[in-house]
């Protein structure tokens, strides 16, 4: 069996979505299900430099616009007799999903907020906690729902990594993703300098970070001790063993809370609110919403205050403990198999 993967990760868009996919192509060995991921050539050097990596990779020719896409990837789905295609991105249009629909490609599609119109999808995958509320029956009336907390994609090292005690969690981490688009670790990191904040600080930087060099220049003279991780490959143990993590909040959050670790979410983008007021409203994290403009010193007063409310962060580890779910990859893709063989062709 064959699944194709369509997303991509470059320092615009961020990686999430290529992790995300990537998450649940790991999932899939034990199933008997072979990942096969087609990507834009920017997106080769991430998926090259991953140790972990599963899955064959084809590139779409820079000749094949956005708009020829469609058809050339049912074709070469055909021809390499596939199964099914999982679709994770926000540059997939309505029409782009009903024209794979109509070459009768189940579609297997991540979705955040059900606000990009008809989804044309056989499965929809969503680990928000109030996904169900989104009204997919009226933009997938047809699709299998894999929604809620039992259904959060998680890739393997998170699956095995251990809980740690918050008596054994001694740092601060900063991660702002893969490519933080927003350019929040430099500024974060210098406020924090400023107060005199003198705790471990770890900062992890993702493979399509671009301002690299900036930041390495800025550490090496900074007035505090500063780890740097550039494109961490196991992430899963940085989490656990930190106290608390500053991080942007998209499906990053579902990871720090299966690792029962503190989190400071920040909102950077509009698909990132949903998942991130449900998890603060159950008391696994809290966030701020920095979307329209970023007050960086008050940004680091509310991580200097967190940091010293021993109550707040021991609730936040305990809510984590109650809210983990190590199943979702595997609930995904049973679910999907079942709704795969029986699934009809849309109208």
């Amino acid at each position: 069996m064959i699944w194709f993967f369509r997303c991509d990760g470059s320092a615009q868009m961020g990686i999430g979505h290529l992790m995300r996919s990537q998450a649940l192509a790991q999932g899939c060995e034990q199933w008997h299900i072979e990942p096969h991921f087609i990507i834009r050539a920017e997106s080769l050097p991430i998926c090259r430099a991953r140790h972990d990596w599963q899955g064959k990779i084809t590139l779409i020719p820079d000749s094949i616009s956005i708009q020829d896409e469609p058809q050339w990837l049912a074709e070469l789905y055909t021809q390499l007799s596939a199964d099914a295609l999982v679709l994770d991105g926000y540059q997939f249009s309505s029409d782009y999903r009903r024209q794979l629909a109509d070459a009768d490609v189940p579609l297997i599609t991540f979705d955040d907020n059900n606000e990009h119109g008809q989804l044309y999808a056989t499965v929809i995958i969503n680990g928000s906690e109030n996904a169900a509320s989104l009204g997919y029956e009226n933009t997938a009336p047809k699709a299998g729902l894999s929604v809620g907390s039992d259904y959060r994609v998680l890739r393997q090292e998170f699956v095995q990594q251990k809980t740690i005690p918050m008596e054994q969690r001694h740092g601060l981490t900063i991660v702002m993703g893969g490519s933080d688009p927003m350019n929040m670790t430099l500024p974060l990191a210098q406020a924090l300098a400023e107060t005199g904040f003198d705790a471990p600080i770890r900062i992890i930087t993702g493979a399509a970070y671009p301002k690299l060099a900036e930041l390495k220049d800025w550490i090496a003279a900074a007035p505090m001790a500063i780890q740097h991780i550039h494109d961490a490959q196991q992430i899963a143990e940085l989490f656990a063993y930190s106290r608390l993590v500053v991080s942007a909040a998209g499906s990053s959050q579902f990871e720090l809370c299966v690792t029962a670790t503190p989190s400071l979410l920040v909102v950077v983008a509009d698909n990132q609110l949903n998942a991130t007021e449900q998890a603060s409203l159950l008391g696994s994290s809290d966030f701020v919403d920095v979307r329209d403009s970023a007050d960086f010193n008050a940004l680091a007063q509310r991580v200097i205050g967190l940091w010293h409310d021993d109550e707040a962060l021991t609730m936040m580890h305990q809510v984590c403990l109650t809210q983990r779910n190590l199943d979702g990859t595997n609930n995904i893709i049973r679910d999907s198999l079942r709704a795969l063989n029986g699934s009809r062709k849309y109208d």
